[in-house]
């Protein structure tokens, strides 16, 4: 008995449809709408706007295109793409993956799917009934380059004096397309000197340049030098070159400028006869001073009994 009941049940499972396995590929890349008619002779968008040659078809290296076929005039068309550099109208070898079935509608459209060759270049399409009398382009391109900014700054050397500030101008330019926010930094800043940007976060476009202004400020404090009358000097203590460096950011992508600030003193040009003036004017203050000391003790004498 159980073995009669297997028996059938086998019987009964041999006798249904054996289910299709589908394999799912990407969606299609780049998608094309088709008529062809040999008269008039050509391709187009649309049944009116038939052409020879045909419209351009543009695609990226192995992208996924996907065909809507027609027939304009009612005739048989097959779609096919000639790899030879001179066409020779023959769909062969590798160029049968793009040979598309026969279509002869003028309403209900043939979907094709192909993938593009991976190698870039200009070929042809073509009908393989009618051959030369209808053709187009078929164009891989190269593959476009990677989207990016760059950063400059102007200019990319300034000199401050001690007390004073520069700024320099940072621009950044969009670069294949790129767009997105771009955060704005520095690198630390040194003893008595201070930078600053503003601003710190912009916004870039396609095509497009924004700027920020990068402020170098130059202190006049720091320690104390050689004695003047009145007090000791304060003197810089940051003169020499710096270099201020500008990261603009987005996402793993980072540019950078770099400015060179010469700073200089305050007193740089101050003359030195100005201090020769001080030590003499302080020379002949002492010398008074000895003459009264030497005056008022030679009087003493004099006046003792």
């Amino acid at each position: 008995m159980v073995l009669s009941i297997t028996l059938l049940a086998a019987v009964y499972s041999s006798a249904l449809p054996v289910p299709k396995i589908i394999i799912p590929h990407p969606a299609a890349g780049a998608s094309f709408t088709l008529y062809g008619s040999f008269s008039p002779g050509g391709w187009g968008t649309t049944s009116s706007s038939i052409s020879q040659p045909g419209p351009t078809l543009t695609v990226q290296p192995g992208e996924s295109v996907s065909l809507t076929l027609f027939s304009a005039d009612g005739r048989p068309h097959q779609f096919c793409v000639d790899y030879e550099s001179t066409p020779d109208y023959v769909c062969q070898g590798s160029e049968l993956a793009t040979q598309s079935p026969m279509f002869t509608s003028s309403t209900a459209g043939t979907t094709f799917p192909f993938n593009a060759p991976t190698t870039p270049g200009t070929y042809t399409y073509f009908c393989t009934i009618h051959r030369s009398a209808m053709t187009g382009q078929f164009i891989v391109s190269a593959t476009p380059p990677t989207p990016d900014f760059s950063i400059s700054s102007n200019p990319t050397s300034m000199t401050v004096q001690q007390g004073s500030s520069v700024i320099s101008t940072v621009t950044l330019t969009s670069l294949n397309g790129f767009s997105g926010p771009l955060t704005l930094s520095t690198n630390a800043q040194s003893s008595g000197l201070a930078w600053s940007l503003k601003p710190t976060a912009v916004t870039l476009t396609s095509g497009a340049t924004v700027t920020s202004v990068l402020t170098v400020n130059a202190s006049t404090t720091g320690p104390t030098g050689a004695y003047r009358p009145g007090g000791y000097e304060a003197v810089a203590s940051q003169v020499g070159p710096y270099q201020a460096v500008v990261t603009a950011t987005n996402g793993t992508l980072t540019h950078t400028a770099t400015v060179t600030v010469n700073v200089t003193s305050s007193n740089a040009n101050a003359p030195i006869s100005g201090y020769l003036l001080d030590i003499g004017a302080a020379a002949i203050i002492a010398a008074i001073a000895l003459i009264g000391i030497l005056w008022y003790r030679g009087s003493r004498r004099r006046t003792k009994p």
